[in-house]
């Protein structure tokens, strides 16, 4: 029974329940629907089936512990996982990250000092990703980190990839693949402290 239960949880978002109340450790239970930043229209959207009616809008990916890893489309959908909340996949055209977006992200511990952000961009020239890149300070970062425009962890990848023959290296690849499809890297934010 319990079993079953556990595998059904991750439905409950979709199928219209009531999401459980937000706070800071938003993101971790299947329930739980994080509020977007207060001027993103995809906010209003009150559960994962309207955000992913709406092309303008991506989901904001489960963080919590699963059984099996949640398979990405690189939307912040998954196959086997809930989305938590719903936020807008682009800024405007030409418009720079929010600055409190490239704060929270450039923050130790894996921002700080020597860290840098490469934004991938649309055809539009609308902000996508943020790509955290280099350690802080010069040291060896063991891992870049792909957000969205509200600072998210969308993916996070070994600096060096495994062989491309390898099921891992095939699986990771085609993550990144589908997280960039479409965008081009455009300007680099170097993080301040």
């Amino acid at each position: 029974m319990a079993v079953l239960l556990a595998l059904a949880l991750p439905a409950l978002p979709a199928a219209g329940v009531a999401p459980a109340p937000t706070g800071p450790g938003c993101g971790f239970r299947p329930s739980d629907w994080c509020p977007a930043p207060p001027d993103d229209p995809c906010g209003r959207h009150p559960n994962e089936t309207e955000c992913r009616a709406d092309s303008r809008c991506r989901g904001l990916p489960y963080r919590g512990e699963s059984v099996v890893a949640c398979m990405s489309d690189g939307k912040g959908f998954s196959t086997n996982c809930p989305a938590v909340g719903c936020i807008s996949r682009y800024e405007a055209p030409g418009k720079a990250p929010r600055a409190d977006v490239v704060q929270k992200v450039c923050a130790p511990p894996r921002g700080g000092e020597g860290a840098e952000i490469h934004v991938w961009r649309t055809d539009r020239n609308e902000a996508a990703i943020l790509e955290l890149r280099q350690g802080a300070a010069g040291r060896p970062h063991p891992a870049i980190v792909f957000h969205d425009i509200a600072g998210n962890a969308q993916l996070s990848l070994p600096v060096a990839l495994p062989a491309p023959e390898s099921a891992l290296g095939r699986s990771l690849t085609e993550q990144r693949a589908a997280l960039l499809g479409g965008l081009r890297a455009a300007e680099t934010i170097r993080c301040v402290p």
